[in-house]
């Protein structure tokens, strides 16, 4: 069959060491919600009016800077 055509198909396999597979640690949906899967915590700060998203051990993510923002605390329940 491969002599009749003119383009060849070629598959491989390779084993895989199932412990050197990364999970996934976060999902991110498209309205910039972060949820972890395994229970690390995300920290979303300001630094001289910029937005950082800070992900242990995966990313440091800069948003931009912004002045059109107000900072609310919450009162305790």
């Amino acid at each position: 069959m491969t002599s009749l055509s003119s383009k060849l198909l070629a598959t491989t396999t390779e084993l895989i060491d199932p412990s050197k597979i990364k999970q996934i640690e976060y999902i991110i949906d498209p309205n910039g919600q972060i949820q972890s899967i395994n229970g690390k915590k995300s920290m979303l700060t300001i630094d001289s009016k910029e937005f950082i998203v800070t992900m242990p051990d995966i990313a440091k993510i800069h948003l931009g800077a912004t002045d059109d923002f107000k900072i609310l605390e919450l009162a305790d329940s």
